[in-house]
């Protein structure tokens, strides 16, 4: 059972250091901080898909860019920071729950105004 569960070990693992080394990486001209949201490793651990965000979601592609171009960086701090045979490719995903979660309560909200609004 535990090698079957490595995997989320080293998911979990990778999440920590990855937010360490964006931490102290991640530099924004527009003042947007990065988060990353979930890691998911495959079972073979040869790929990991890290699930990030930015605060606030303006300026997603430039920024995705520059995230994109700090790769081999991040993988060679990986080596350094996580024992492991081998650092699994990262494949960077952007999570959009934030985004959605904030249409859904701003449609909540335009509901109860309109709610508010009809009652006499």
């Amino acid at each position: 059972m535990a090698g079957k569960d490595r995997h989320l070990a080293v998911a979990a693992e990778l999440h920590r250091a990855l937010s360490e080394i964006l931490h102290e990486l991640w530099v924004s001209d527009e003042g947007t901080l990065l988060t990353i949201t979930k890691v998911v490793s495959t079972p073979d651990l040869g790929e990991a898909f890290v699930f990030f965000n930015f605060l606030p979601s303006a300026h997603i592609q430039e920024n995705t860019i520059k995230l994109h171009h700090l790769t081999k960086f991040v993988r060679k701090e990986l080596a350094k920071r996580v024992v492991a045979r081998r650092v699994p490719k990262i494949i960077w995903r952007y999570d959009d729950e934030g985004d959605k979660a904030d249409a859904i309560f701003a449609l909540l909200d335009s509901v109860k105004h309109a709610d508010e609004e009809s009652i006499p």
